[in-house]
Parts: structure tokens; C-alpha cells; sequence
């Protein structure tokens, strides 16, 4: 590292100039190792994927943000593992939103879950449809511990879901950004990671120490959508 690098490096962030900072930070990203460096380990090639009558299942749906596409994913309660995985066109509004009552239906009235926040309107609709949704509120740091308990559940194999070159490809790039403080920050991976989130979505609360947990069937409505 260069005088002049070290100098700009110090002064950041009041130096006047900060493209070598910014070029620096860029390369120590790339030298990073991946969050999901076991990931493939964790694919299985004869997950079922017609829904049976006799499981629990979750959905996790994230509504189009930076892409053309939203992102939707089904999850087995009792197995742990993912049994379904699409990107649905975002557009018309109206399709997406049938698109998620059929899946739904079709996984034994499966909950919802979605992030709560900018897509409201878009929740809401899909309620109008008589389909549960539960929403997630997390902070930051909530948001960057669920990617840290998702690497713990695929680092022990807890979890599996099909040979889905989206999805895979999502987990063998993402990394965390550095802070000065040194610990990871994830705030900048969004346009990347819709398929991420959704599995942290159905899996940011299951216990890493153990293969099954007890889990919540809800049975909820509102009486004025009916």
C-alpha cells in the first residue's frame, strides 16, 4: 500500500478525494469468502415437489423491487426443506397477486410470509384474496442475523431445496461489505438476493441446534374481508 493510499485511507471520510478508497474497498470485497460456501451441499435432486395433505407449509414471497420478477418460495415445515421456487413476472399487478392465492391453495392454505413495509398495498390485495398473510418487521441487524442463521442451518445441512440455478447462483455470490468497525453489513445486496430473502423469510427463526422444531399453524382472518 502506497504513502498516498495510507494517507486517504486515514483522512476517509473528510478527504476531499475518496476514489481510491472507493477502488480499495471494491477489491478487499472481491477477496471475501462467500456467506453460503456450503450451499450446494444443501441441494437434493429428489426433494417432492406435489404438495401432501398431511404437511405445513410456508410461503415466501418478495414482491418486484430492482427486477422485472418477484420471487416466491415454498417451504416444508415438518422436512425443512424448500419444495418450491419460481420468479413470477411482476406485471400485470393482478397476476402476481393470483399467482400467490394459487400457490397458496395449492400447498394446503400455506401462510404468506412477506416483509412488512413498502409493499402494503401490494399485501393487502393479496389478503382481499382470502389468503393469510403474515408479516415480518426486522432491523437491520435482525436482517443480517438471519443471513448469519441461514449459513448456520446450510453449514449443517438442516435445510435443503432443488437443483434451482437462480437460487444457487444468489448464494454462491453473496458476500458481506466491509465496515470499520468490522462486522459485516449486508445493506448493500439487495438487487441480488430476492431468493435470499425469501428463504430467510421461512427460516430466519428455526434453531440451528436442532433438525425440527415446534412450529405455529395460524388460523386467521378478518371478518370484513369475508
Amino acid at each position: 500500500m502506497g504513502p498516498r493510499l495510507r494517507v486517504r485511507i486515514a483522512s476517509f471520510p473528510n478527504a476531499v478525494n475518496d476514489d481510491q478508497v472507493d477502488a480499495t474497498t471494491l477489491a478487499l470485497n472481491q477477496l471475501q469468502y462467500p456467506l453460503f460456501p456450503n450451499s450446494k451441499a444443501c441441494v437434493a435432486l429428489d426433494i417432492v415437489t406435489q404438495p401432501l395433505p398431511d404437511r405445513y407449509y410456508f410461503v415466501g414471497w418478495i414482491p418486484v423491487r430492482q427486477a422485472d420478477d418477484c420471487t416466491v418460495l415454498v417451504f416444508d415445515l415438518m422436512d425443512h426443506d424448500v419444495v418450491y421456487f419460481e420468479r413470477c413476472p411482476a406485471e400485470p399487478v393482478e397476476n402476481q397477486i393470483g399467482r400467490l392465492r394459487d400457490i397458496s391453495r395449492t400447498y394446503n392454505g400455506a401462510v404468506v410470509w412477506a416483509f412488512d413495509g413498502p409493499d402494503e398495498a401490494l399485501l393487502h390485495a393479496l389478503e382481499l384474496e382470502r389468503v393469510y398473510v403474515q408479516r415480518v418487521t426486522l432491523s437491520r441487524s435482525q436482517r443480517a442475523a438471519s443471513y448469519e442463521n441461514l449459513r448456520l442451518l446450510m453449514r449443517k445441512l438442516l435445510i435443503g431445496y432443488p437443483d434451482c440455478p437462480e437460487l444457487s447462483a444468489e448464494l454462491d455470490v453473496f458476500k458481506s461489505d466491509f465496515t470499520f468497525n468490522g462486522q459485516p453489513d449486508y445493506s448493500l445486496q439487495g438487487a441480488q438476493q430476492s431468493g435470499i430473502d425469501a428463504l430467510c423469510l421461512v427460516t430466519f427463526d428455526l434453531n440451528p441446534e436442532a433438525r425440527r422444531k415446534p412450529f405455529t399453524i395460524y388460523y386467521g382472518y378478518d371478518r370484513d374481508l369475508i
